[in-house]
């Protein structure tokens, strides 16, 4: 898991910051058997992004890309909606679009949108969230 967040960080990381890359590290070294669904859908997909494409297969038929999508449903239907699940979904689309996964990618993006909403990202103020206040400054600026 050190190599794929070093390989993340390196790549992705850099054009698409999303993520506090200090929280991450440590919820990865402290990895163990209960960890956070969200989390391990998120490691998931960063592992989706950062693998270079098959010659043999198409991008939607990967099976790395299929279990990260059926991932998101359970998590989704389990009401387990987080951070994490959010930025995850962001990585889908990143993998959609640079696939040429096109109506998938805009399916996914309407999704993180409704997501983001269901959190009460777009309107701190005025809208009920569905979470709690972010208790950092890193946090607030992931949520941002």
């Amino acid at each position: 898991m050190q190599v794929l967040f070093r390989k993340y960080s390196k790549g992705t990381q850099g054009w698409l910051p999303m993520m506090c890359h200090r929280r991450v590290a440590n919820k990865i070294e402290t990895f163990d058997e209960t960890m956070v669904s969200g989390l391990v859908l998120l490691l998931l997909c960063m592992k989706l992004v950062t693998e270079p494409p098959s010659e043999q297969h198409h991008a939607a038929s990967s099976s790395l890309y299929r279990t990260a999508k059926g991932l998101c449903s359970r998590l989704e239907n389990s009401c387990a909606i987080s951070l994490h699940f959010l930025q995850a979904l962001v990585l889908i689309v990143v993998y959609e679009l640079g696939h040429g996964i096109f109506p998938g990618a805009q399916l996914t993006i309407s999704h993180a949108v409704r997501v983001g909403i269901i959190m009460g990202l777009h309107d701190r103020k005025h809208v009920p969230q569905l979470f709690k206040d972010a208790d950092t400054y890193n946090l607030r600026e992931q949520e941002r």
